[in-house]
């Protein structure tokens, strides 16, 4: 089972890809494909960059609160 890489390793690899122009092309050949597929209709296009928390194993039920809608759980 491979490894997941260190978040050393991971910024090392978007700062190269962010040095060409290969992450706007992705980003307009994904609003392309929404709009042509109709999931958007591209008149007004934004990007949510928020920083939320994640986990890497799920959490249990208890550890879950229920009245925060804004806590990630999986599947959510």
């Amino acid at each position: 089972i491979p490894k997941t890489p260190s978040t050393a390793t991971f910024t090392r690899f978007i700062k190269k890809l962010s040095e060409t122009d290969i992450l706007e092309r992705t980003y307009r050949r994904m609003i392309y494909k929404a709009n042509s597929l109709g999931l958007i209709d591209a008149t007004n296009v934004a990007i949510d960059a928020s920083k939320i928390n994640a986990f890497e194993h799920a959490l249990p039920l208890k550890k879950i609160p229920k009245d925060d809608v804004t806590f990630p759980n999986w599947g959510v």
